[in-house]
């Protein structure tokens, strides 16, 4: 069966989100990119590391 380009981008898409993160301010940027070049950590790690560590959390300390 073949696909078009739309319908194969779509099921990629699906699978595979991309998440995006802003930042206030070039400095706030800038402090991140080096803290990852420093310790050796990529962008991925961090969020990974992030996201267990908040699951892991009771959940009344999580909401604000």
């Amino acid at each position: 069966m073949d696909y078009t380009s739309a319908e194969r981008q779509f099921r990629y898409r699906t699978r595979h989100p991309q998440i995006n993160v802003t930042f206030r301010n070039y400095e706030e940027y800038r402090s991140i990119r080096q803290a990852l070049i420093r310790t050796g950590s990529t962008p991925r790690e961090v969020l990974l590391k992030w996201a267990q560590h908040a699951l892991a959390e009771p959940k009344s300390s999580i909401e604000r």
